[in-house]
């Protein structure tokens, strides 16, 4: 593969992190159905650990919040932890959690 395939395919997103070190999850994947983000524990925790949050805006709102995965986290919350534990060990540096809108 040439260099410029890899810079077009594998771009810097975020400081330091290229798009294959980018990790996206739909919460309702990992969650199931639900009606409001708030109400799902597993978007709390999400929301108060993100480096980076896009939510509550617009009329029905937008939730995505990314995670890096270079900081430390606690408590995490059951189904989310074996996500992390592997988005961590396949050297993964950012989560993006989204609502799919």
């Amino acid at each position: 593969m040439s260099k410029e395939a890899v810079d077009v395919n594998d771009n810097e997103v975020f400081p330091g992190a290229h798009r294959s070190e980018i990790l996206e999850i739909l919460m309702s994947d990992i969650v199931g159905p639900y009606e409001r983000p708030g109400d799902i524990p597993e978007w709390s925790w999400v929301e108060e650990h993100a480096s980076f949050a896009h939510c509550q805006n617009g009329q029905f709102g937008v939730w995505e919040f990314v995670i890096n995965l270079n900081c430390q986290l606690e408590d995490i919350p059951s189904r989310l932890a074996p996500i992390i534990s592997k988005a961590r060990e396949s050297q993964i540096a950012y989560i993006v959690f989204h609502q799919g809108t």
